[in-house]
């Protein structure tokens, strides 16, 4: 995994995210089921994409041949700081690998939020087992004086936690709160946050994948707030109910869980319970379940089938494995694929160039044997000396291309370390930025005179099968008071949240140009890549037909 693949399939999930928004506006959809349906979707689009980054590119893209075994051999030579004048008093020192340095920051990020969540998930589990069953309202209900608010968690055996104070509750919130729990379970909505919370930790440099985790929270909720109307029907008592568990959530954390009453979003919600115009939400068909799908495994085929960011590679991975690199104090030994034939031309001032596993050691044991530079070379089992200067001069001249196209690779390679470092940089702020976003809360208000008014007003309500306009009306006044100062509080913590978003998203931005940017000079780096592969070819042909010609004519001198 690199970041620029990181990168590309961020762009992916963008693209299907941005195409769902879309079909939903277009259509201007306002079921929360469908809605639902459709975000999941992309979620789990999220998570599978990059599987799908795989699928071979329909795109005309250009693609790195493999690397050359010559350029294995050959480039790293002039590329590096010892092919100078005197190398050998010189140590080498290998470029910063920024890159590296920004995938394990990144993956450490990631890996902090997935501890977050697991820890989270371990807790919950903990307070499952200590809870105690309930029976009489159900196989899957539980009672804890752990959770203040109702809790559902769990897949394979989804239970619902109550607080040990459900027997205080009259029967119209105790249906509720159970119609409520139940439809998280039909929804399996546990599942969905875990993988919501777990593409979250994958792509935390997204705000998409922020966005998302909340939305399908919001979206949960107002589902299962429309189970709960079915069943009690008196909207301001449901809302009376909401707004109880939500200031008791206010100071209840859990990173795991699928809790009633939520910090964010309880004002949307409430607006939504007392809104008579909307509709409760109905279930989705089979046949449309099919269609939404369907329609994702196509969206993800189709994107996954193109390319949309260009990366390109240096050289060959496994080729690098099979060239090993040895620093010498008085020059560089670079060894080749071990099916290539043994060569090495060595210099009296410490420099070198050699073709095969082993070459340096044996050829500069035989300084004694000439007064200048010379080629040696195996050929047929023999060994062999060429010390003509101009054979020499004739050699060095056909790789002397290379040290060019080395020095524009190493400034190339600069670049893109300080692009690196920069994005390095820009992910520690995404993070912290991330963290920031994570805790803020909501500073519920003091609702506990107007709550005691709502539960007084509820019981005269249910002792009576009539209730009056006026009670009714008071009801709703005391329940706008709860709202405009619910929401107010809201409201301040909605700025923050947008002002970490903006700021998130100008990261983004900049992240994207970068890669672009680190997209180019890897572009750059491919071609410079392919000419040194034709030069060093080309060189190494023209050295193997002077090696066989020289040992024809008598111009090797055999090796005693």
């Amino acid at each position: 995994m690199t970041i620029t693949w990181m990168l590309d399939t961020i762009l992916r999930t963008v693209v299907i995210a941005g195409v769902a928004g879309l079909g939903l506006a277009l259509f201007q959809v306002r079921s929360a089921t469908v809605k639902l349906a459709v975000w999941r979707l992309v979620l789990f689009s999220s998570l599978l994409m990059p599987l799908a980054s795989l699928l071979p590119k329909r795109a005309v893209v250009v693609v790195p041949r493999r690397a050359n075994p010559v350029v294995a051999r050959v480039v790293r030579q002039f590329s590096g700081p010892t092919f100078a004048s005197n190398p050998g008093r010189r140590p080498y020192s290998p470029p910063v690998d920024w890159r590296g340095i920004a995938l394990r920051s990144y993956a450490l990020v990631a890996g902090l939020l997935a501890l977050r969540t697991a820890l989270g998930l371990l807790r919950l589990r903990h307070l499952g087992t200590s809870a105690r069953p309930v029976p009489e309202l159900g196989p899957e209900v539980f009672e804890t004086a752990h959770v203040p608010v109702p809790v559902t968690y769990g897949v394979s055996r989804p239970r619902i936690l109550l607080p040990v104070d459900w027997r205080n509750w009259t029967n119209e919130t105790l249906g509720a709160v159970l119609a409520h729990e139940r439809s998280h379970i039909a929804q399996r909505d546990f599942l969905t946050q875990c993988l919501s919370k777990l593409n979250r930790a994958m792509y935390w440099a997204n705000p998409l994948a922020w966005w998302i985790d909340r939305e399908l929270a919001l979206l949960a909720e107002q589902i299962s707030d429309d189970a709960a109307l079915n069943r009690v029907r008196e909207r301001p008592a449901y809302a009376a109910v909401l707004l109880h568990f939500a200031q008791q959530r206010a100071n209840f954390a859990s990173a795991a869980g699928v809790a009633m009453a939520r910090p964010g979003g309880v004002a949307s919600r409430i607006d939504r319970i007392l809104d008579d115009a909307h509709s409760l939400s109905q279930p989705l068909s089979s046949l449309a379940r099919v269609a939404l799908a369907t329609a994702a495994i196509v969206a993800i085929v189709a994107v996954g089938a193109f390319k949309l960011s260009t990366v390109a590679a240096q050289t060959n991975r496994q080729e690098r494995r099979n060239t090993s690199v040895t620093i010498e104090s008085d020059g560089v030994v670079i060894g080749a694929d071990r099916n290539q034939p043994r060569w090495a031309l060595v210099h009296r001032d410490g420099r070198s160039m050699d073709g095969g596993p082993g070459a340096w050691p044996r050829a500069r044991a035989l300084v004694g044997k000439t007064l200048g530079d010379y080629l040696w070379f195996i050929k047929d089992g023999q060994e062999y000396l060429i010390d003509d200067a101009g054979v020499i001069a004739e050699i060095e001249s056909w790789f002397k291309p290379l040290e060019e196209l080395g020095h524009e690779q190493g400034e190339l390679g600069e670049k893109q370390g300080a692009l690196g470092e920069e994005m390095g940089k820009l992910g520690e702020e995404m993070a912290r930025l991330g963290l920031e976003m994570a805790r803020v809360t909501v500073e519920m208000p003091d609702m506990k005179a107007l709550r005691m008014r709502l539960e007084e007003l509820n019981r005269l309500s249910s002792s009576s099968p009539v209730v009056s306009a006026d009670a009714l009306a008071s009801v709703q006044n005391r329940l706008g008071e709860l709202q405009n100062l619910l929401g107010q509080a809201q409201n301040r913590v909605g700025e923050r949240q947008s002002t970490i978003g903006e700021l998130q998203s100008k990261i983004g931005e900049k992240q994207s140009l970068l890669g672009a940017e680190q997209g180019k000079l890897g572009e750059l780096q491919g071609k410079l890549g392919e000419r040194q592969g034709k030069i060093a070819e080309g060189a190494e042909q023209r050295l193997r037909s002077l090696i066989d010609q020289a040992v024809r004519d008598g111009r090797a001198k055999p090796v005693r």
